[in-house]
């Protein structure tokens, strides 16, 4: 429940002075809400910073405000609490001076170095967390490290390992479920040796299931809980920490994918405070960058809406990074990767010439033919609506042969149909299907397929930017191409040549008529796969986000906790000792300077 509060700052000139509303959740902790007030007034906060109430009370950093009793309506002071404290040499020293500060060098050394010694036992633990992407075409394993010393609660995690699993994407391995186990094996023996054995049990590991699996899980819930059950049985045979299988190895919406990877793209850039301090004066979220992915099944859209955007709760998502909050608009299109853009299309093809089994393809380059079955186009959760039952009935065994006719302009045409435009919008502004979509803010990174389609079209080699106009003279030219030009272009995999076109309508049409990008906002985007040599993805923001709730190892003592309190009492005792032995210095000279200094007897101390 979020309160609104007054606060009256009562700081010194160079901080800013007078009253605030602040509106903040009640279980937000005192510290938060200083650091709060700091960050939006643009200034630097400072330790000594306290809220006191009405009653003259300092309200302690780590409580509640709930817990401190602070409701709607409280009126707070902002102030600085810090105490002066000054020591006067008199004109001459004397021993009570040399008593005080040696004991003050041993309490006060003694303090230090003990404190030191305990912090370096924390300081020199290494923690490692794996994640498995298991997407629509494939899975992939991150191994991450990082210093158990956590900055603001949230890990500064950087990969060590990554590698590509053998085999589809664990969707594809419905029909036979017992094939899964030995597949995830073969990727996951290697990760063994990237953690220290001593480690292994302490390092948790998760997979996150993606947009492959959540179209099972739509059609056929049982068949899904056998694939998950699968997973979590060769994952339990492992010695990594799996102790809750369930939440460890799970299906991620499309909301959290494409949440976590914003929080990826923006880690990798050093925009969350980590690397560098925060002396801009915009807000945190102003000085991120969203984040638009496309997979095979699924595609996300993530980004900060500016100050002044309300986004419904279905729209929204706070994230917790380094003492920071963050609240960004993200929604997933199920469907709308671009291998089930790709197979929706030629579903569409198919039914709209009436479900011949040659197919004219007008995003296909004119010469090229190519053959997709029945059961590939129409045994789909993406495509089962347009199953062509009363055409072929039991005949599941057609195969169908779409020619390519490089014909941009129907291309565009068929291309435009994938989108309802036009659907019904419950909301100020949509992008299309009737879901809400605020006008794009700020700078985006577009990767996966965004990456791969520009990388193609020869257009990323300066940082992936470029304008929109030149995107579609590369795009218009590729798409009037024959199949004798395109198939000695240059790829990773010849097999993608003949659908480089529709990917490349298909984005066109994704970003400019859906997202609303125009010749401007596209100026903002950096399409890119790699930032400072990280792989973009969700799995590293999944592994940031996680690490809040993962408790810091701790060592074995090299002083044990009852003898480290103890030199504390004792350290403590001298600093004392010393305050005392420096009154007494203080006493000594003044009554000196009065004349009623009496000499001391050495010989009885």
């Amino acid at each position: 429940m979020e309160i609104e509060v007054t606060v009256i700052s009562t700081l010194s000139e160079d901080a800013p002075q007078g009253q605030f509303k602040v509106i903040t959740p009640e279980n937000n902790s005192v510290g938060k809400l200083i650091r709060k007030i700091c960050i939006d007034k643009g200034f630097k906060a400072k330790t000594t910073y306290v809220l006191r109430d009405d009653t003259d009370s300092v309200l302690q950093w780590s409580q509640s405000l709930q817990d401190c009793s602070v409701s709607s309506g409280s009126v707070l002071y902002l102030c600085d609490n810090a105490g002066e404290a000054s020591v006067r040499w008199g004109n001459s020293c004397n021993l009570w001076w040399f008593m005080a500060i040696l004991s003050l060098a041993i309490g006060a050394g003694g303090l230090i170095a003990i404190s030191v010694l305990k912090a370096n036992e924390l300081k020199t633990i290494t923690d490692y967390g794996i994640v498995m992407d298991a997407g629509s075409s494939h899975t992939q394993v991150y191994v991450y490290s990082w210093d158990a010393a956590k900055f603001k609660e949230t890990a500064v995690v950087w990969q060590i390992y990554s590698k590509k699993c053998p085999g589809p994407g664990i969707s594809s391995y419905v029909g036979d479920v017992s094939a899964l186990g030995p597949a995830l094996k073969l990727c996951l023996d290697p990760v063994k040796s990237q953690v220290p054995s001593d480690k292994h049990a302490s390092t948790p590991i998760y997979l996150g299931a993606t947009a492959g699996m959540r179209l099972l899980e739509e059609v056929n819930q049982t068949l899904s809980d056998k694939v998950m059950q699968a997973v979590r049985d060769t994952i339990g045979k492992y010695p990594f920490k799996f102790t809750t299988p369930s939440n460890q190895a799970r299906i991620i919406t499309g909301d959290e994918e494409g949440t976590f990877s914003w929080v990826t793209s923006n880690y990798a850039s050093d925009l969350l405070g980590v690397k560098a301090p925060m002396l801009s004066q915009l807000s945190a979220g102003d000085r991120t960058v969203g984040a638009m992915d496309m997979g095979g099944a699924s595609t996300q859209l993530t980004f900060y809406p500016g100050t002044n955007v309300t986004l419904p709760l279905a729209y929204r998502k706070d994230i917790d990074l380094y003492g920071q909050n963050y609240t960004v608009y993200t929604h997933s299109f199920l469907c709308y990767g671009i291998n089930e853009a790709d197979r929706r299309f030629k579903a569409q093809l198919v039914k709209n010439q009436g479900y011949k089994e040659t197919v004219k393809n007008p995003c296909g380059p004119k010469g090229n033919v190519t053959h997709n079955s029945y059961t590939y186009i129409f045994h789909a959760p993406c495509t089962q609506g347009q199953q062509a039952v009363e055409a072929f009935g039991s005949e599941i065994n057609t195969t169908f042969t779409f020619e390519g006719t490089s014909d941009l302009t129907q291309c565009h045409e068929e291309v435009q149909k994938l989108f309802n435009f036009k659907a019904g919008c419950n909301y100020s502004s949509c992008s299309f299907n009737g879901t809400y979509q605020p006008t794009v803010h700020g700078k985006f990174y577009a990767f996966s397929n965004f990456f791969y389609e520009m990388q193609f079209l020869n257009l990323t080699k300066v940082m992936g930017h470029f304008t929109l106009k030149t995107f579609q003279t590369a795009l218009a030219s590729l798409c009037q191409a024959s199949w004798n030009e395109v198939k000695n272009m240059k790829t990773v995999d010849q097999s993608f040549l003949p659908k480089y076109c529709f990917n490349g309508q298909f984005i066109s049409a994704l970003l400019t008529e859906g997202y609303r990008f125009d010749d401007s906002s596209w100026q903002n985007i950096n399409f890119i796969g790699t930032i400072n040599g990280t792989e973009i993805g969700w799995s590293l923001g999944f592994m940031l986000v996680s690490s809040n709730t993962i408790p810091v190892a701790v060592l074995e003592e090299t002083i044990s906790t009852v003898l480290f309190a103890l030199l504390i009492v004792l350290f403590i005792v001298f600093v004392v000792i010393a305050i005392g032995f420096a009154c007494h210095a203080k006493r000594y000279n003044k009554l000196r300077r009065r004349g009623l200094y009496e000499k001391i007897n050495y010989g009885s101390i």
